[in-house]
């Protein structure tokens, strides 16, 4: 099962995260991600909690090639369920 992150989707709760993480996610794809504390929270949850993923996909819309290098030092140091997670940072 593939979910596609956007601003449109980044509205659900995480009960409904759960749900999906817990039965089949595979693959993840979040565009548009800028970094705030929530998405930060958010994707941290998913590859704590995604004991199915394969390959987490997240482009940035930051332009600052340092900013870009801290979120992915952050999301790159988060602890993840599955061995088999590939983290991919655009």
């Amino acid at each position: 099962m593939t979910f596609r992150m956007d601003r449109a989707s980044a509205g659900l709760n995480r009960a409904q995260f759960m749900s999906v993480l817990l039965t089949s996610l595979g693959t993840l794809e979040w565009k548009d991600y800028e970094g705030t504390e929530e998405e930060k929270q958010v994707a941290t949850f998913i590859l704590r909690n995604g004991s199915c993923l394969k390959k987490v996909t997240i482009s940035s819309i930051a332009t600052d090639p340092n900013r870009k290098l801290e979120m992915l030092k952050e999301l790159s140091s988060s602890p993840r369920r599955s061995p088999t997670c590939q983290l991919i940072f655009d």
